[in-house]
């Protein structure tokens, strides 16, 4: 009985400190990923959809950590410990993004998507439409914001 209008896709990236990339093997190809520990969010199959995506036998990664929760898997990059794959949108918050570098250009989208949703019978809010077009103005920077996060970690 509501409104979902649609913000942004979940976009993911892999990330990697500028460091570590510099003391071991270079990332040229997809399958030079093999050569770094993979950093995993708990729950999450995102490294799976990086893994397909790139035509790599998951089994195959030097090793593996789990975390419990995104930002805590940006620190474990930025601490050098391996290749995390996280939300873009996560990492435009990320405060010590220069650190880290994109590892190949973003496009895979993960299941999930943002979405604005409204009840329906709040049309007539004036309050809350003001709310919603200030979201939509928001999750439109975010939008414009993502290639050129990704070119500024490149």
């Amino acid at each position: 009985g509501g409104r979902a209008e649609p913000l942004f896709a979940d976009v993911l990236v892999a990330v990697i400190a500028r460091r570590l990339l510099s003391q071991v093997a270079p990332l040229e190809t997809p399958k030079d990923l093999l050569h770094y520990r993979l950093i995993k969010i708990q729950a999450e199959n995102k490294h799976g959809l990086l893994a397909g995506q790139h035509k790599l036998n998951y089994e195959k990664f030097k090793e593996t950590v789990d975390f419990g929760h995104f930002f805590i898997a940006l620190q474990a990059a930025r601490d050098c410990k391996g290749v995390a794959i996280v939300s873009l949108v996560l990492l435009q918050q990320c405060d010590f993004r220069h650190e880290l570098q994109c590892v190949f250009e973003p496009g895979l989208e993960s299941a999930g998507e943002y979405y604005l949703l409204t009840g329906k019978d709040t049309a007539d809010d004036r309050a809350l439409r003001l709310f919603c077009k200030w979201v939509q103005g928001e999750a439109a920077q975010i939008r414009d914001l993502a290639s050129k996060i990704v070119h500024e970690t490149k």
